[in-house]
């Protein structure tokens, strides 16, 4: 498996959830340790607020990533 299609596959299984990164690569059958956390940064974020994992992160006031629902509770 490539690096990006493991990127994918991993942003798959935690969009929209709180997993933690390890709780997803057990669920997955994947060794941590091939994971690199700067290229996943590429396909999906942690919301900063709330923690929930998110695609289509967008950015508060101090330029930290959060989730939709965030954003609009908290603003921009």
């Amino acid at each position: 498996m490539t690096v990006t299609n493991l990127c994918q596959t991993l942003a798959n299984h935690l969009d929209k959830t709180r997993k933690s990164l390890q709780e997803a690569c057990d669920e997955l059958e994947l060794p941590i340790d091939l994971i690199d956390e700067s290229s996943l940064d590429q396909y999906i974020v942690e919301c900063s607020h709330c923690g929930i994992w998110t695609k289509t992160p967008r950015w508060d006031q101090d330029d930290f990533p959060v989730c939709k629902l965030c954003f609009t509770l908290v603003g921009g």
